[in-house]
């Protein structure tokens, strides 16, 4: 007989420590209308959510678009800031087979 398992082991699989602000890119797949891209957020908070995509690279090279649409985030960030500050990605880690989270410091 399968017993359900508590609440607490149902939630998601993936954690990710406190690291600050981070950058989520989430892989979203093809449509109608647009091709598969890759969405960057970086979540501080309403109303400073910054968002932006790229494109799929097909090419089947290292670099997915996934570093492309983080840097764009990352850009938009960095525009809102005023020049006050600057920002460089830092770090990668693969949160599952559609996901990435990136890190970055400001200089």
């Amino acid at each position: 007989m399968k017993t359900k398992p508590p609440a607490a082991a149902m939630a998601s699989p993936v954690s990710v420590p406190s690291l600050g602000t981070v950058i989520l890119v989430r892989y979203k797949g093809p449509t109608n209308q647009t091709g598969s891209r890759w969405i960057a957020t970086l979540d501080r908070g309403k109303p400073d959510v910054f968002r932006a995509s790229s494109r799929f690279n097909y090419a089947g090279s290292e670099n997915d678009g996934s570093d492309a649409a983080a840097a764009a985030c990352l850009e938009k960030y960095q525009s809102f800031l005023d020049g006050r500050f600057s920002c460089k990605l830092t770090g990668r880690a693969r949160l599952s087979s559609d996901s990435f989270v990136y890190t970055f410091e400001t200089v």
